[in-house]
């Protein structure tokens, strides 16, 4: 059966049954797509993108007081600083890939304070070297969930369905 690439016993067993078939191909895909990914999802302004930048040990995310991250950013590896690139998705599809010498030129592309071109983008992924991640592993920071745009608390909804683990904050002095 196409889908069940990695052939498992209940692929080859069941690959062809008219009633399962189908539904074992769409599960194969399903898992054979999902990354392992953590996302940090939050209320704006509660501190999702400086629990990142504690983590990767440096401010390659913008902070601010006000509602700050308006497109989805995936952290990803790269080997080292003279390989960090910033790749855009569009809501197209397009891709456009552009070399990161400067963590504050990432903030035009991924914040409300950017640039206009964030109205266009689906997604961004920062290639940074990140001592513990690995081609497998991605962080995410993601919008607020009570994010102003529409768009923006959309993507997060979609996000949280992807990721493999989610870090939920809080504002604790708000229970």
């Amino acid at each position: 059966v196409q889908g069940c690439v990695n052939s498992n016993d209940s692929c080859k067993k069941y690959g062809d049954d008219l009633f399962f078939g189908e539904e074992l191909k769409l599960i194969a895909e399903r898992l054979q797509s999902i990354e392992s990914s953590i996302a940090v999802v939050g209320q704006f302004s509660v501190g999702k993108s400086a629990l990142l930048n504690a983590l990767l040990g440096e401010n390659l995310l913008a902070t601010r007081k006000v509602e700050s991250t308006k497109i989805l950013t995936r952290i990803r590896y790269c080997g080292s600083k003279n390989e960090a690139k910033v790749v855009l998705t569009f809501k197209d599809g397009q891709k456009k890939t552009i070399v990161l010498r400067n963590v504050e030129e990432l903030q035009k592309y991924t914040t409300f304070q950017g640039e206009e071109i964030t109205d266009s983008l689906a997604f961004v992924d920062v290639y940074w070297p990140v001592h513990f991640l690995n081609k497998e592993l991605v962080l995410i920071d993601t919008p607020g969930a009570n994010s102003l745009t529409a768009s923006a608390f959309e993507t997060t909804r979609k996000q949280l369905k992807s990721s493999s683990a989610i870090i939920y904050l809080f504002m604790g002095t708000k229970g």
